[in-house]
């Protein structure tokens, strides 16, 4: 009996201490064990696994500690970017294949350099010509040409034409061509020197109503072409412009009835050709229309914003001209003496109608006007008929706002019809109203 009594007192006593030690310890989670059980998150590319800190006595706390290393990446499946050039390598790319990370390496892709290869070979006319590297047009290389039967076998280009004449300008360093002087050839290949000198610029009304002119080849090295240049030259065909032109003068082929291809050469330049058209080369502005060439409709791309003084004048066959609703601009003369223009439709966002912009269309007899126009310009509309009406696309308030220049009687005479698209919203006050129809303008009918 003393026996039991002494071991329950025994038991007591353990409890009653390990209660006692319980009640006082504090934890402090400092201890770093990498165990499963303090586990967090397993290694990744960039960071190593994490695990709980740990109090002394086991139990787990919240915050953690890294251990081991990471993994790092493993780039596979790389990609070659074609980005070698003809005097770089080009670069390849692999993705990380591990899980969840997507990281991205690039790296140089040995042997993929591409080199030189020269094309698009352009004569000087002076007895070598330039051949442009196909993988970047930039670099250039000049040789001699090789001629037989007087055309180089390799750019097709002619020896530069005889007589023409020069003068000495920019401190006497370079040439401007003046005119034809003796030289009597059809086809005029303007040398890229003359007198040891480099041949820079065209001078202003050079060739001016050369009437037998049928062909002008502009060679590099050539950087402006000046205004009137060839202006009302009746017999050109075709103008070849070097990559290096960066100027071209107002009225440089004003009036040139037989004018049917503007070709420009591809390379670093501020012009292109389209169709055989002059632009800008961003597109936006159109330079020249090919006055001689046979179509009656033509149809403006989309990227023009400008249309260039005199790009259209003089064009007696064009019966339609689509401008597109990119355009927010029209010069002066740029459709004057389109004779054969029998309408014409300004879209919305056209905000500025140039001086002569329509002058002596003597067949334009029916024009929409968007309703962003602010301005017109003094003859704009001058000797136009006009006659079927002018249909505009604002209110008769919108129109008074508009900024119209002197001698438009022809289009502030005539009759006016302002848009309403629904019939359900024409006004009471028995004024002119229209809508389209199948895209053509039509009058709504008074009941």
């Amino acid at each position: 009996m003393r026996k039991l009594l002494a071991f329950l007192f025994l038991a007591v006593i353990s409890c009653c201490c390990a209660l006692c030690f319980s009640a006082c310890h504090t934890h402090s989670f400092v201890e770093e064990v990498a165990s499963d059980i303090y586990f967090s998150s397993g290694a990744t590319c960039t960071e190593p696994a994490r695990y709980f800190y740990s109090c002394s006595c086991g139990e787990k706390g919240v915050l953690t500690f890294n251990y081991g290393e990471r993994l790092g990446h493993d780039f596979i499946n790389y990609v070659y970017n074609n980005d070698a050039t003809c005097t770089k390598n080009g670069t390849k790319t692999g993705t990380c294949s591990r899980e969840n990370c997507g990281e991205t390496n690039t790296i140089i892709q040995e042997n993929s350099i591409l080199g030189h290869s020269y094309v698009n070979w352009t004569s000087n006319y002076d007895g070598t010509h330039i051949g442009r590297c196909v993988n970047d047009a930039t670099h250039i290389i000049t040789e001699d040409c090789n001629y037989v039967d007087g055309v180089c076998t390799l750019c097709l280009g002619k020896l530069a034409s005889k007589g023409l004449t020069f003068k000495l300008i920019n401190n006497n360093t370079e040439y401007q061509v003046m005119g034809l002087g003796d030289c009597t050839d059809t086809e005029i290949i303007i040398p890229a020197t003359y007198n040891g000198l480099p041949v820079t610029s065209i001078g202003d009304n050079a060739f001016v109503s050369c009437s037998s002119l049928v062909v002008i080849r502009i060679p590099h090295g050539i950087t402006s072409i000046g205004s009137g240049a060839f202006s009302c030259c009746d017999s050109l065909t075709t103008v070849s412009i070097s990559d290096s032109v960066t100027t071209i003068g107002m009225l440089a082929f004003f009036s040139c009835a037989s004018l049917t291809n503007i070709v420009v050469a591809e390379a670093n330049t501020n012009y292109k050709d389209i169709d055989g058209n002059l632009y800008t080369k961003d597109g936006k502005c159109l330079v020249q229309y090919a006055i001689g060439k046979t179509e009656t409709a033509f149809t403006i791309p989309n990227s023009v914003t400008n249309i260039y003084n005199y790009a259209f004048s003089c064009s007696n066959i064009l019966t339609n001209v689509v401008l597109p609703d990119s355009l927010t601009w029209i010069n002066s003369d740029a459709f004057l003496e389109c004779t054969s223009l029998t309408s014409i439709i300004i879209p919305d966002n056209v905000i500025y109608i140039g001086g002569n912009a329509f002058c002596y269309c003597i067949s334009l007899k029916s024009i929409v006007i968007g309703n962003s126009v602010e301005s017109i310009g003094y003859f704009a509309f001058f000797h136009c008929s006009l006659s079927n009406a002018v249909y505009f696309k604002g209110t008769s308030s919108d129109w008074e706002n508009i900024s119209i220049g002197n001698y438009n009687e022809r289009l502030t005479d005539a009759t006016r019809y302002y848009y309403v698209e629904n019939q359900s919203d024409l006004p009471t006050d028995g004024g002119n109203y229209w809508h389209y129809v199948d895209g053509v303008p039509t009058v709504w009918t008074k009941e």
